[in-house]
């Protein structure tokens, strides 16, 4: 293979490496990973008047998944294992695209098509939890490409997300 083919291959994943590293400083990233640790010194899903700024309403947590996610790597590995869970979720998105342009032979669009989908998604790079929604519309991505769809798979998928993310009706 050409070593300036080798570069152009890689350049979605430097371009990925370069922005989930520098993309720590979400500030949601903090409020995420307080409604994680409410959930877990409370026990529940909903909490009176914590982290809303609704009168009246108890704050009910809709993405109660994807905060225990961050906040169990977060205890893990600090600022350094969000960046290796950022560069995950996204990552599988760029493989999977790989993947299905490989599988159509058209695998010489993937340096250009890889480079302009971390490139348009720069603002959502970030460690918030539609990072997951990216791997689920992923899969469903794969899921579909390979006529791999049950409906229990269907299914799954959709519990899952909907505790992920808001975006699972996309």
């Amino acid at each position: 293979m050409n070593p300036w083919r080798r570069i152009c291959d890689l350049a979605p994943w430097l371009l990925l490496a370069v922005w989930s590293s520098l993309r720590l400083r979400c500030p949601d990233l903090w409020w995420n990973l307080s409604g994680a640790r409410l959930l877990l010194e409370q026990g529940s899903f909903s909490s009176p008047r914590s982290l809303d700024f609704t009168s009246g309403h108890p704050w009910v947590n809709p993405e109660w998944l994807s905060q225990l996610i961050m906040f169990g790597t977060w205890k893990i590995g600090g600022p350094l294992a969000m960046a290796v869970l950022l560069f995950a979720c996204f990552g599988y998105a760029l493989h999977v695209m790989a993947t299905i342009l490989r599988d159509r032979q058209q695998s010489d669009w993937f340096p250009a098509l890889g480079c302009l989908f971390i490139w348009s998604s720069e603002l959502r790079i970030l460690t918030r939890p539609e990072m997951f929604s990216y791997v689920l519309l992923a899969f469903t991505a794969l899921s579909t490409h390979r006529k791999a769809w049950t409906p229990l798979k269907t299914a799954a998928l959709f519990v899952l997300w909907s505790n992920l993310h808001m975006s699972f009706f996309l």
